[in-house]
């Protein structure tokens, strides 16, 4: 069984850079793809509960993306529970 660990490129948050956020985000997004087409691919009684998560982690990963490396350092990003809603309720 071949197991893939994502290592971040940023060991020292505290030097935490556009740059390093700019490639974290491009590695997630690649993941994101690569989960959707995975998503597809599974059975119909599955299928509804891996993409409610799926477009919930997705919502708070564009959320991140808009966030500055900073705000991302300092504080909490979540997601309203009006959107956590619309997630759950989503065909």
């Amino acid at each position: 069984m071949t197991v893939a660990v994502l290592i971040f490129p940023v060991l020292i948050f505290s030097n935490f850079t556009p740059s390093d956020k700019q490639r974290i985000e491009t590695d997630i997004q690649h993941d994101f793809d690569h989960a959707l087409a995975g998503i597809k691919q599974l059975p119909r009684g599955v299928r509804k509960g891996v993409y409610m998560a799926y477009t919930y982690y997705l919502q708070l990963f564009n959320k991140n993306k808009q966030a500055t490396a900073t705000v991302i350092l300092e504080d909490r990003i979540r997601i309203p529970d009006a959107i956590k809603l619309f997630c759950i309720l989503r065909p």
